[in-house]
């Protein structure tokens, strides 16, 4: 008998986290396998980027440069940086910095502008990141304050690619992932 209630009640404590799992407002993205990604060139960017009707010419580049973000002492120093948003008002960037330090203290930026959203009970979707010295990697997908999020940023070596969601509409996020696929980059 007690055999069978030991068995019984293994059984609801199991069901019951199981449940409690399933319910839970955030998920775990899959880990990206870093090392298996390619680093984009500005060459594959631009492909990329054609792949959503995004022209070559409608983007705004900078060579052999430094940069800061305003309100950031921190300045990037970059052999080349590609911005474009597209006409649903997705952003996406390429930065290939002057060295690898460069690159992670960029990433480091754009990270750390997502740690409210990390730690937020408010967060509802998927999330998933890792961080290594040269290569890094963060997928959002999900909303917080009634903000949208379907954003990737990409750390590899000396290289930066980021996508920033626009409106938070199903057409928003699939131009993301089709950018993303085209690249070979895993999407949020």
């Amino acid at each position: 008998m007690k055999a069978s209630k030991l068995k019984a009640t293994g059984a609801l404590v199991l069901a019951v986290s199981m449940l409690f799992a399933g319910c839970s407002r955030v998920k775990e993205e899959p880990a990206v396998e870093l090392a298996s990604l390619k680093i984009a060139d500005d060459t594959a960017f631009y492909t990329a980027l054609s792949e959503i009707d995004i022209l070559e010419s409608d983007t705004k580049v900078m060579e052999n440069t430094a940069f800061k973000f305003t309100g950031s002492e921190a300045q990037f120093n970059v052999i080349i940086s590609i911005d474009a948003k597209s006409d649903i008002g997705n952003v996406y960037s390429y930065t290939r910095c002057e060295d690898e330090a460069t690159a992670k203290a960029l990433f480091d930026y754009y990270f750390y502008t997502y740690s409210s959203v990390l730690e937020s009970e408010n967060f509802t979707g998927a999330k998933g990141y890792k961080v290594f010295d040269n290569y890094a990697y963060l997928l959002i997908s999900g909303t917080c304050d009634n903000m949208p999020y379907h954003d990737a940023l990409y750390l590899l070596g000396d290289t930066v690619v980021v996508a920033f969601e626009g409106a938070g509409d199903p057409a928003n996020k699939k131009e993301i992932d089709t950018f993303l696929n085209s690249l070979g980059y895993p999407a949020p």
